[in-house]
């Protein structure tokens, strides 16, 4: 269903990849199903890709700008950590 465009389980299973998932390729799909979950309004999905940026990345050093773009994505749709996330980042605070 995830393949099919399903945003819930887009983000499900996207969840289940990126942190229980074996080895970097399963990682990667997990982001990619995260990061498409999220620009469907998800709020649980752009929160992790959030904290996934700002934390970095094999080959990606850590963004807070995207970590911002993904918390005020979240915060949006109602994600309960995501405003104070975006307020500890702009306080310079990156306790995660």
């Amino acid at each position: 269903m995830a393949n099919l465009g399903d945003v819930g389980a887009q983000s499900f299973y996207g969840h289940i990849l990126t942190f229980r998932g074996v080895g970097l390729g399963a990682r990667e799909e997990g982001v990619r199903l995260l990061r498409l979950a999220a620009l469907a309004g998800d709020g649980k999905a752009a929160y992790q890709v959030g904290a996934i940026s700002l934390a970095g990345t094999p080959g990606k050093a850590p963004d807070p700008l995207e970590a911002a773009r993904w918390w005020t994505m979240a915060a949006k749709a109602g994600h309960p950590l995501a405003e104070l996330k975006l307020k500890e980042l702009a306080a310079g605070v990156s306790s995660r």
